[in-house]
């Protein structure tokens, strides 16, 4: 079993399915992933799982990673552009499973940089409801709060 983490980034769009199914991309898409796949499946036999961190981008690396991945943990930041950014990676993964280049389901979305005072903040709320929304409560993982004490402890490399 394959997993993959795939980031969450404006800079993903639909143009990357058109590419895909371009014959030149789909060919190159596909020999990569194969070997990709086949790889995984060689060392599933001593790992059951796999996480693979892609880089967020538009990039074969990123595609070659949803192609070969049974499951995608989708990082979503709690903003407008957080909701905004998933919005086009669902377009993205939809795409791909159109022309047949993934099976990849979707694990979770993890939101991340979720503000909160003492409350949610209400950007962060609504952008964690937008992703509800999209992919339903279930897929929505809690979320990882933003947080000046981890920022200054990792600024000073110190734990808490």
């Amino acid at each position: 079993m394959s997993t993959a983490i795939l980031p969450n980034n404006p800079r993903f769009s639909a143009w990357a399915v058109g590419a895909l199914v371009n014959k030149t991309s789909t060919n190159l898409a596909s020999s990569v992933t194969s070997l990709l796949t086949s790889t995984l499946e060689a060392i599933s036999q001593i790992f059951q799982v796999c996480i693979i961190d892609a880089p967020p981008q538009r990039s074969q690396i990123c595609l070659t990673v949803i192609g070969a991945a049974d499951f995608l943990i989708i990082p979503a930041e709690a903003s407008v552009k957080g909701y905004g950014s998933l919005v086009r990676t669902l377009d993205l993964l939809s795409g791909l499973r159109d022309v047949g280049a993934t099976n990849a389901e979707i694990l979770g979305i993890l939101p991340f940089r979720d503000r909160w005072f003492n409350t949610q903040a209400q950007e962060s709320r609504a952008a964690v409801d937008g992703m509800c929304d999209e992919v339903g409560e279930k897929l929505v993982l809690p979320s990882i709060r933003e947080s000046e004490r981890y920022k200054q402890a990792i600024n000073k490399r110190i734990t808490l």
